[in-house]
């Protein structure tokens, strides 16, 4: 009993580690002596063993007997098989072929619902993957971490996990417990920073909670990495990738382009491999570029989307080389309709009907590009898995050269190189290079002469040419280079653009590969032979309820990167600073907008002029060196809010009245949809109610002493009038007619009633006999540009603006134009209309002889700006003043809004008429020198702004404005809602007595700060904490305070005697130092500080360098503690130094640093010298492989080692000048239908070089030959040995018949495939017995059935 233990034991281990088993045809003395003279051979006895299966089994079987398994090390099995292979008793030698079972489909009810599965061959792919995970970080909307299908899916932070010193739970302890700069990031981290927009939803921190709260990246997850196999929704493409949530999107899928910056260097810093980027926009980004840079540059690959816009126009980040870029394509292999076409598209996948998780434990079926991009990201993700070693350019490749071409053969501006096939990459996995270098992506020269360096190392290359084309979508090609059969790394050559002239050229390299395939890569440049003209558009002041500066645009007819330099009046220094919206981006384009925040300005004049660059060559536009001058407006003028009433509801109407018979106000409050009617000054019972009516005007408009009320419900106008506290319906007809205002045109006290009827027209009415009379209709005449001339809300504008017998009426359309009508004496008349060029919605208003009304920018802009108009009229000349604007943080980048999402979401920015509500305000109350002011509501940024001789104020800011916010009684009171938790609450507004409007901290020295605040003299107290519990006061008569610090976390809060109740809040550090620098990626800086900075420190920032040739492109965050500075024009073992660096930390404290010394170190990568050049398939089972170089023969004979998948077996090779020959046995190498990849290693040529990992393959992908016969493999059929009969280079329509020796058919096969695996098997299902049969196979077209091949096949059991 104890030996067959032993024995069993040993078979375990033999089992566990066996390399060989052979059989001989028979057992004598001389072969029983032979296993004890190869046991001696073997170099390890004790770890080495040769047994036969009656040992194991402890049987005395002679068949058994004739079996024997060899354990042992690789060299001494390849010793014992060649001897093997030589002795006339051995039947066979063979390695171990592994089994395992047949993975049954998952059991994922909404498995059958992901047709991309089939279709990317991804199910049969995981065959080929290794149990390795690899983390992929997802920049999106966040991921719904509750989602019952991504339980499982995401990496933890196992520095944030746990429990820390002090017994706390460290994922929500407040501490950066892994030093990683972000604290409590335990599963991802929250980078959406929205400065100056306020919700109810999670927008304006960044944090550690990266929930979704819009949906696009919780469907993004679920593609990627929903749970397989537990019986509920559906199933993610591997449990091998663990996501990282990193969200930069808010609730409406915008981001700013800042946090989308932070979420990749986040991403790199946590060891994600793969970033996937289903967004994009239009604008090219000099700070996304250089982040994406830095990603590549740490060998991160990032999958883009290419967009939803059927477009060829540039999309970015898909548009950098550095990124593989994604299409769509649908469930019959070709384009989405949808999806960008291109030159830089890399590859499609599928993108149509994609059923994924949603938010809530939903399930949705979603379509974009940004859906196809998931599938891209896992699969490159699975690539690493099986060689961490890929970079993102060799990741790229396998993909392109492993793709379905579905669309025009070889690659094409629709598919790229194809549709995805995930089982051909990860089973074939070709490596390679193949990219530009230079030019650079969106490049500009002013050069005659452009140095074109790229490479190309493919295990398939045959040879390549090298076009180039005007424009980006060129018609026509010019041949550079053709039929270039040289490959290498880093080849070059010189392109002469001295005959060129201004515009944008595409290059292109096509390399063709030898299986007729090709496969492409492209960049676009721009020639700029002429100086850049700079046009300025508008310069105007800038509010946003906090901070005070100015907006600007400008024109460039070059696309550049464009500058603003200003001073205050006075000063003799500028401050530049780049005109986009954030000043870090940095955008190539024509059109330029952005705003400048300098909170030291305020009540100035304020100078500037223009600059554009492009490279290194710089254009301005100072005026004529008068410069260009904007007044800057103090933004002390400040209200506080009285809540003198409440009401249930939800929206409040502009106006109130009076009614006949009480001197109280009367108030509309509108909820579910009705309107009820209450007195202002009893808000429990309302007067009355009236369901399905909403109101718009109010006013005795038939001069009977009662009040009429103008509203709709949803088809008809419907009139009421209010008499006795009773409500009394006087009009009720279904028509167009939406209530624009009113106004008493005659002057008799009636006044006329001004109605929107149609998307171009307004009517002029009366009311008379409880009817509508129309007067006149008013039809738009102006130019149709882009919106058809519409009127997009219901708004005109009456008044008088030059002083003349003539009463204008505007009206502003959806192209921005502004259409003036004037009236006199019974008669209406077309006046004129004025081109703004900017979209408008029409909300206007006329005050003290000005019309003031808002446009905007496009809605194609990335961050759009909203410019306050006023109009004006001296001797008859008009003149266009943008008074001011209103910027958004809102949006720099847009998700690539799929189809599902079009159809239930508005994404492009809110709906402006409810964005500015504009009224005249003649209450004393806010009135600054006249009677004239004008209060309007900027609902979109949530303030109150109070204009004054056309200085504009923010004079109120609430973070939960809603509906309709500002109204006035008749007595001319000014009041003010807010909608709180469907509460309507009514304010009255004060003038505030103190305002601080900042404060600021300066470090004496390690123990003592001083502390001051911008505000009037007086009384302050000053609050003093370092837990936010224990509160010390001080009481101090001025403006600032020295205080005595140490090196803990201090916070301080000041308040106003005046206003005990109104704090400005502050939290200083101690000292800011550079902790540490490093300069280990090339033209990267990174500097480490022991505090935060401030996120909007860019203006702030000055660096300067001991060489002048040395500059910067832009700074971003690595973490809050971090910075990274991308450098241009920097030379290799050079000694820099910063001279001057000047940073702002978060306490908004200037800190300064000199005598940073700094170099970037040559890097010396090993060049490639030897390479495969190319290959020949002589036969079948022959092919030629030829190097660019000679070979070291004996070198070679003694290491080369050979590897095929599938699994081949090398008969015999042959080694010559500067090739080698390789003849295989087991299968042929030509197989249609089956692909084949040759590694080599070992290989030497005579100057010693070595092959690497990106120049030693062969990848064969036979295409199928209509003259060349199917082949038919292995025959015999050894069914112990062989798992099928493959059939290859079959036609696309086929039909195999497995008839008997005696002609009776067996079994019929059917298919459109290239290749068909048969096994052995009848047409019901039973195994065939050992013997000859013979196989028919017939090509089908749409007119012909004709026999193509006939053969005998042996069966061996």
């Amino acid at each position: 009993m104890k030996k067959l233990v032993f024995i069993l034991i040993s078979f375990i281990s033999i089992l566990y580690s066996q390399n060989l088993y052979f059989k001989y045809k028979q057992i004598t003395p001389k072969s029983s002596n032979k296993i004890t003279v190869l046991k001696k051979k073997l170099s390890n006895t004790k770890s080495s063993n040769i047994i036969s299966f009656a040992q194991i089994f402890h049987k005395d079987d002679k068949f058994l007997e004739h079996i024997y398994i060899v354990k042992a090390s690789k060299s001494d099995v390849e010793k014992l098989k060649n001897e093997l292979k030589n002795d006339e008793n051995v039947e066979y030698v063979s390695e171990p072929i592994s089994f395992k079972v047949e993975n049954s489909l998952p059991n994922d009810p909404g498995f059958y619902k992901q047709w991309y599965l089939n279709k990317c061959k991804i199910l049969d792919a995981l065959d080929y993957v290794p149990n390795s995970n690899v983390l992929v970080g997802i920049i999106d909307t966040g991921i719904d971490y509750n989602h019952e299908d991504l339980q499982g899916a995401f990496f933890i932070n196992p520095g944030e996990t746990g429990i820390d010193e002090n017994g706390n739970d460290k994922r929500f302890n407040g501490i950066d417990d892994d030093n990683n700069g972000f604290i409590d990031d335990y599963s991802g981290y929250d980078f959406v920073n929205r400065f100056n927009f306020t919700s109810d939803y999670d927008f304006s921190t960044p944090d550690n909670n990266p929930m979704d709260e819009h949906g696009h990246g919780t469907n993004v997850a679920g593609i990627i990495s929903a749970t397989k196999n537990n019986n509920i929704g559906i199933s993610g493409i591997s449990s091998n990738i663990k996501l990282l949530n990193i969200r930069a999107f808010d609730k409406t899928g915008n981001a700013s382009e800042l946090d989308v910056a932070l979420g990749v260097i986040y991403a790199i810093q946590m060891g994600c491999k793969v970033i996937n980027m289903s967004f994009g926009d239009t604008k090219y980004s000099q700070l996304l570029y250089d982040v994406i840079n830095y990603a590549y540059s740490k060998n991160v690959t990032i999958v883009a989307s290419a967009g939803n816009s059927n477009s060829f126009e540039p999309h970015y980040p898909s548009f950098f080389q550095e990124v593989i870029s994604v299409g769509a394509s649908d469930e019959n292999d070709k384009k989405a309709g949808f999806s960008n076409y291109g030159n830089r598209i890399d590859i499609v996948a599928p993108g149509t009907n994609i059923y994924t998780t949603d938010l809530y434990n939903n399930y949705t079926t979603v379509s974009g590009t940004s859906f196809s991009t998931p599938i891209v990201s896992a699969i490159s993700a699975l690539l690493l898995a099986k060689n961490p070693d890929f970079t993102p350019t060799q990741i790229k490749n396998i993909l392109k050269l492993t793709a379905d071409d579905i669309e025009q053969p070889g690659s094409d501006i629709l598919s790229g190189s194809g549709r995805l096939n995930a089982l051909n990459a990860l089973k074939y996995y070709p490596s390679g290079i193949f990219t530009i270098h230079s030019p650079v992506q969106d490049s500009s020269y002013f050069s005659d002469t452009i140095n074109i360096n790229y490479s190309v190392l493919l295990p398939n290359y045959s040879n390549h040419k090298i076009l180039l084309g005007i424009g980006t979508k060129p018609n026509n090609w010019t041949t550079l280079i053709d039929n270039l059969s040289q490959q290498g790394a880093n080849l070059k050559f010189t392109l002469s653009t001295k005959d060129f002239y201004d515009t944008t050229y595409t290059l292109k390299i096509i390399v063709y590969t030898s299986n007729n395939s090709t496969i492409e890569s492209s960049v676009t440049f721009y020639i700029v032979k002429k100086n850049i003209n700079i046009y300025p558009i508008f310069l105007a002041p800038l509010n946003n309820g906090t901070d005070v500066g100015f907006a600007t645009s400008v024109y460039t007819d070059k696309r550049a990167k464009a500058y603003i330099h200003y001073r205050q009046k006075g000063s003799s220094n500028f401050i530049t600073s780049v005109i986009t919206p954030n000043e870090n981006l940095n955008f190539k384009d024509y059109f330029h907008y952005g705003k400048i925040i300098n909170n030291d300005l305020g009540n100035c004049q304020i100078e500037c002029y223009f600059e554009a660059k492009i490279n290194n060559q710089s254009f301005i536009n100072n005026n004529n060196g008068k410069y260009f001058t904007i007044s800057i407006p103090d933004k002390n003028y400040s209200y506080d809010a009285n809540k003198i009433a409440k009401f249930d509801g939800n929206e409040i109407f502009s106006n109130t009245f009076q009614s006949s018979d009480s001197a109280n106000d009367i108030v509309l409050i509108y909820k579910n949809n009705r309107t009820y009617f209450y007195y202002l000054n009893n808000s429990t019972y309302p007067i009355d109610s009236i369901e399905n009516f909403k109101a718009f005007l109010i006013d005795d408009f038939d001069k009977d002493g009662k009040t009429e009320i103008i509203g709709r419900t949803s088809t008809n106008l419907v009139i009421y009038k209010f008499s006795d506290n009773k409500l009394v319906k006087i009009y009720d007809q279904k028509n167009s007619y939406f209530p624009a205002n009113s106004y008493d045109l005659n002057n008799n006290g009636i006044k006329n009633i001004f109605f929107r009827n149609t998307d171009t027209t307004f009517i002029v009415t009366e009311l008379k006999n409880n009817s509508l009379q129309i007067i006149h209709v008013l039809k738009n005449f102006s130019k149709p540009k882009y919106y058809l001339n519409t009127f997009r809300t219901p708004s005109i504008a009456i008044g008088n603006i030059n002083n003349d017998n003539l009463i204008d009426i505007f009206a502003i359309d959806g192209d921005g134009d502004i259409i003036c009508w004037n009236y006199s004496n019974n008669n209406f008349t077309n006046a004129y209309t004025i081109e703004t060029e900017f979209p408008s919605q029409g909300n206007c208003v006329i005050s003290n002889n000005k019309l003031y009304f808002v446009s905007h920018t496009s809605n194609e802009d990335i961050v759009p700006l909203y410019i306050l108009f006023t109009l004006t009229t001296t001797n008859n000349q008009t003149n266009l003043t943008s008074l001011n604007v209103f910027y958004d943080d809102f949006s720099d980048f847009n998700l690539n809004l799929d189809i599902k999402l079009k159809q239930t979401h508005n994404f492009i920015g809110l709906a402006l008429p409810n964005a500015f509500y504009i009224y005249e305000d003649n209450s004393t109350s806010f009135s600054t020198s006249n009677n004239n002011d004008i209060i309007f509501i900027n609902k979109k940024f949530k303030q109150n702004v109070l204009i004054s001789n056309n200085i504009v104020n923010i004079i109120y800011y609430s973070s939960i404005m809603t509906s309709n916010y500002l109204f006035t009684t008749i007595n001319n009171s000014v009041y003010f809602s807010e909608n709180i938790s469907n509460k309507i609450e009514i304010k009255t507004l004060n003038k505030t007595n103190v305002k601080i409007k900042k404060i600021t901290f300066t470090q004496l020295n390690n123990s003592n700060v001083l502390i001051e605040w911008d505000a009037p003299l007086g009384d302050y107290n000053v609050f003093k904490t370092n837990n936010k519990i224990n509160i010390i006061t001080k009481k101090v008569n001025g403006t600032s305070l020295i205080d005595t610090i140490d090196g803990n976390y201090i916070y301080y809060a000041v308040s106003s005697t005046l206003s005990p109740d109104t704090f400005y809040k502050y939290s200083p550090l101690s000292q800011t130092i550079l902790k540490s620098y490093s300069t280990d990626i090339q033209g990267f800086i990174k500097l480490t500080f022991n505090n935060p900075l401030n996120t909007n420190f860019y203006s702030d920032t000055m660096i300067k360098f001991n060489d002048k040739t040395l500059t910067f492109s832009t700074i971003t965050f690595s973490s809050p503690n971090e910075i990274l500075i991308k450098l241009n024009n920097y030379k290799t073992n050079v000694n820099y130094q910063i001279t001057q660096l000047t940073i702002k930390d978060i306490n908004n404290r200037i800190n300064k640093f000199n005598g940073i010394n700094f170099i970037f170190t040559q890097q010396n990568n090993k060049p490639i010298n030897f390479f495969v050049k190319k290959y020949e398939l002589q036969n079948d089972y022959t092919i030629k492989i030829f190097f660019n170089d000679k070979i070291n023969k004996l070198l070679t004979t003694q290491s080369m080692q050979v590897s095929f998948i599938p699994q081949n077996e090398l008969n015999t090779y042959e080694i010559l000048d500067s090739a080698v020959i390789l003849n295989v046995k087991q299968k042929p190498l030509n197989r249609v239908g089956i692909d084949t990849k040759i590694t080599l290693s070992g290989v030497y040529s005579i100057n010693n070089d070595s092959l690497t990992n990106v120049n030693n393959e062969i990848y064969i992908s036979p295409m199928y030959n209509p003259q060349t016969e199917p082949i038919v493999y292995p025959n015999p059929y050894i069914t112990s040995k062989h798992k099928s009969v493959i059939f290859s280079n079959l036609p696309a329509d086929y039909d195999i018949y497995i008839l008997s020796i005696e002609g009776n058919i067996i079994n019929t096969i059917s298919g459109k495939t290239k290749y068909y695996e048969w096994d052995g098997k009848d047409k019901e299902n039973k195994s065939l017995n050992s013997g000859i049969y013979i196989y028919k196979i017939y090509r089908r077209t749409n007119s012909t059935y004709n026999e193509i091949k006939t053969g005998k096949i042996a069966i061996i059991k």
